[in-house]
């Protein structure tokens, strides 16, 4: 049984079992991970069966502890720059972990869309919740295609 100042895991989930001595909801220990995503690149070419999606981003731990996985990353198709359930899921990418201070880069590319003109590609950091990450705000990056 577990009460409010524990976090209990199945065992071979890959958690750990701890206490919240701070009561942040957090076990202690793994709430230090923070991570954030940046894009090198979000453009689109123009090719003879439609648009082409390129995409380059840069995934960051600027936090003081390691981010445990696996976790998923994913990449959405939006019309606008806010997440939600209209947007459409492109890839998903699996990291095992990202040490403190350290930084993981992948690459997308995708062709065939019909226009990209006005949109926008998005990160989702996490959207599961396996890493016990410090700050949830900044696990949703946005940014319009150019080109």
């Amino acid at each position: 049984m577990c009460s409010s100042d524990l976090t209990c895991a199945p065992p071979g989930s890959g958690r750990q079992m701890g206490i919240d001595r701070d009561a942040d909801g957090v076990v202690d220990g793994s709430d230090r991970a923070d991570l954030t995503a940046t894009f090198t690149q979000a453009k689109r070419k123009v090719t003879s069966s439609g648009d082409k999606l390129v995409t380059e981003f840069t995934l960051n731990n600027i936090g003081t502890e390691t981010a445990q996985g696996p976790f998923p990353i994913s990449i959405f198709l939006s019309n606008d720059n806010t997440f939600d359930a209209q947007d459409q899921l492109l890839e998903t990418f699996t990291f095992n972990r990202i040490k403190q201070d350290r930084q993981k880069s992948r690459s997308f590319k995708r062709k065939g869309f019909s226009s990209l003109t006005g949109m926008f590609v998005l990160i989702v950091i996490d959207a599961e919740g396996v890493v016990q990450d410090g700050n949830r705000d900044n696990n949703v990056v946005a940014k319009q295609i150019s080109g």
